[in-house]
């Protein structure tokens, strides 16, 4: 009996991977608050509609996509999850790694510290996300890393 390639097998989950890549982007857009769930519903069938219509009627069941949806739905929700905790510890921490004091903290004489470094967003009235966060704090350690220490 012939083993199935490992081509065929990957062209097996192709559907079950688009529609669980389609499904993911709903779910998102659902959690974000820019998709209402009953439009989330319509998009669903949708996108089983479509991964049908590329890789035939029989290459995934409704039953497939109700998990898809419910696996996808969770993975979306602990990432805005940990992403609203980490935002909240990295808002924590940044002012008191990037701001100016108006007293030295140390007798220690050091060089005057820089400004403090705005990062901006593609909208400057939109919050700060956990991309702006990071790109932030790589920017400074670079930053840090460039400046001489001072005994």
């Amino acid at each position: 009996m012939p083993t199935p390639s490992s081509f065929s097998l990957t062209l097996a989950g192709a559907p079950r991977a688009e529609l669980a890549r389609r499904c993911r982007h709903i779910c998102l857009a659902r959690e974000h608050g820019t998709m209402t769930p009953a439009t989330a519903e319509e998009e669903f069938l949708q996108a089983l509609t479509s991964v049908r219509a590329t890789y035939g009627i029989t290459s995934i069941d409704e039953d497939a996509l109700k998990e898809i949806v419910a696996t996808e739905g969770n993975r979306v929700a602990d990432a805005f999850v940990i992403a609203e905790l980490i935002a909240s510890r990295l808002a924590a921490q940044q002012p008191a790694t990037i701001s100016i004091s108006a007293t030295p903290k140390t007798s220690i004489s050091k060089p005057p510290p820089s400004a403090p470094t705005t990062f901006p967003t593609g909208n400057s009235s939109s919050p700060l996300s956990i991309a702006d966060f990071i790109d932030g704090m790589l920017s400074q350690e670079k930053r840090d890393v460039h400046q001489p220490a001072h005994p």
